[in-house]
């Protein structure tokens, strides 16, 4: 199955990624209504409990920093966001702000450090960046996800990734992910940890957030 990176018509710090360890804190450097269909819909706040997944992790593709073709700089790991990406960056402060969070995990690349800014900020939370939420092969960071348990963390990383691990749940854990899965930038996959990942809900980046809650999908 095939994890959509695009829509369906057309798709803060200072971060020095060639020194850092494997995880630590950023403090320590200065430095549509369209998009759901999977069992039950959009939600958000404690509407997503009460369709019958405790949320303890969550997935988040960073916001929109525009297009790695067109950017005018030498290294992509210094990308940042856009303005319509800083503006997903601050409302994803309200769409988690109501939901248990323990921990937030950052990929080094600018990106998707400025896209938990504000989180962070808003929770008054360290920032855990890791090269395990890097592009590039999963395996690091499935490991990492397999080892959170049932920590309530954040972990934003890239369109490469979070399809991946999606995928692996999908084929190991026997993860419901929908006819139709999606993965926007700004969108987030709320996992319930277990034994094995088995319920899931998907939010589309806030700037998209429909007007209603659709009916759930089985």
């Amino acid at each position: 199955m095939q994890i959509r990176t695009r829509r369906p018509q057309p798709r803060c710090l200072d971060v020095n990624v060639s020194s850092r360890p494997k995880t630590h804190n950023v403090s320590d450097t200065r430095r549509t209504s369209n998009a759901c269909r999977l069992r039950g819909g959009f939600h958000s706040g404690s509407a997503a409990i009460s369709f019958g997944i405790s949320v303890t992790l969550y997935l988040l593709r960073h916001a929109q920093a525009g297009s790695r073709a067109t950017w005018d700089g030498t290294d992509d790991t210094r990308r940042p966001l856009t303005s319509q990406g800083r503006r997903q960056a601050a409302d994803l402060v309200g769409l988690l702000v109501d939901f248990p969070v323990d921990r937030v995990f950052s990929s080094p690349y600018l990106r998707c450090v400025e896209t938990v800014a504000p989180l962070t900020a808003r929770l008054e939370m360290a920032l855990e960046i890791t090269e395990a939420l890097a592009e590039g092969p999963e395996d690091d960071a499935l490991a990492l996800v397999r080892s959170l348990g049932s920590a309530n963390a954040v972990l934003c990383s890239h369109g490469d990734i979070i399809p991946a691990l999606l995928e692996t749940f999908r084929r190991v854990d026997r993860l419901d992910l929908g006819p139709d899965p999606r993965c926007q930038k700004g969108s987030v996959w709320m996992l319930e940890p277990g034994p094995v990942f088995d319920k899931a809900v998907y939010l589309p980046p806030p700037k998209n957030k429909p007007a209603s809650v659709p009916e759930p999908v089985d």
